[in-house]
């Protein structure tokens, strides 16, 4: 099957920087740009807008693809054209201490609250979009009403998701951890705003479910450590602790070790600094709590210095 590589660099289109492209094609050949645009000019400078134009593989003349900044994607035309929005989960890259604590915690708790079977699944309601990689049936993308039609969203990957189901279209969410990489913050400035912007979002300005993932991440990365510093505290002291719950406690510890495992299987995780899970775990049990203030208040909710609405 013919394929299409595309990646996306961006300097800062807001004050008109250059933009430096680049666009291979394996097995088409040629491809013509028929849009280059962003997609929510002017509130978001991230997302690029590429529509397949005339010449090139005609299956794949009515699509149009959003990608975010930095972006490398390798995509098979097949799996394409039987999609009306084809979404693809990304490698998550790190770089600083902050990404290594906490995304990989994010990458699993995204893959337990949005299965990929029940977002492929047509009559179940769940839907996810992974927004660095979007591929829509043009026809669909303006059917419902593409990004100007959740121009009120701010996480609107997860909006356009939705409204492909609702609207009867078919979504497509597969892993592209082999496909596309993708580094979303590079200092903890940066992960701490853009965390803060979009968690309680994610779950639906829901109390109840922000609340419970912080139980989730803090019973699952920190309760085990904090119970082997308490476990250690107690044989320095005492100079004896009970094998049951030195078991328990071992047990726990390997837990956590299988968690980032099978991240790391499931979404090419690594499982570096995997012992400093509880503190990566520490930063999320901060993080939910200031989302829910700044979604609900409004204040200090910003995107790269913007205020934002919701």
């Amino acid at each position: 099957a013919n394929d299409w590589t595309l990646e996306r660099r961006l300097e800062s289109p807001i004050l008109e920087e250059q933009v430096d492209q680049r666009i291979e094609v394996v097995g088409i050949q040629e491809l013509h740009v028929a849009q280059n645009r962003l997609i929510q000019d002017p509130w978001d400078e991230d997302c690029f807008a590429l529509s397949n134009g005339s010449g090139g593989d005609n299956r794949l003349r009515h699509h149009l693809v959003v990608i975010d900044v930095g972006i490398e994607a390798h995509i098979d035309n097949e799996i394409a054209q039987q999609s009306d929005l084809l979404t693809l989960a990304p490698r998550l890259e790190c770089s600083c201490l902050a990404e290594w604590l906490v995304q990989p915690i994010v990458a699993t708790l995204l893959g337990l609250g949005f299965p990929i079977r029940r977002s492929n699944d047509p009559d179940d309601p769940t839907a996810f979009a992974a927004g660095p990689f979007m591929l829509f049936r043009h026809s669909s993308y303006l059917a419902i009403g593409g990004h100007r039609g959740v121009a009120s969203e701010v996480v609107e990957d997860l909006a356009l998701a939705r409204k492909i189901k609702q609207s009867q279209l078919r979504l497509r969410y597969l892993l592209g951890v082999d496909l596309v990489d993708l580094q979303m913050y590079r200092t903890l400035a940066a992960l701490w705003e853009g965390w803060t912007k979009n968690w309680f979002l994610g779950v639906d300005r829901n109390g109840f479910k922000a609340v419970g993932s912080v139980g989730v991440v803090l019973l699952l990365f920190a309760a085990p450590w904090l119970s082997a510093a308490v476990l250690l505290l107690q044989w320095v002291l005492l100079g004896s602790v009970l094998r049951p719950t030195l078991a328990a406690v071992l047990a726990s510890l390997v837990l956590v070790l299988a968690i980032r495992l099978w991240s790391a299987w499931r979404f090419g995780t690594p499982i570096r600094y995997w012992w400093l899970s509880w503190l990566g775990a520490l930063l999320i049990a901060a993080i939910v709590p200031a989302s829910i203030w700044k979604t609900t208040t409004g204040r200090g909710w910003t995107w790269r210095g913007r205020q934002l609405e919701g």
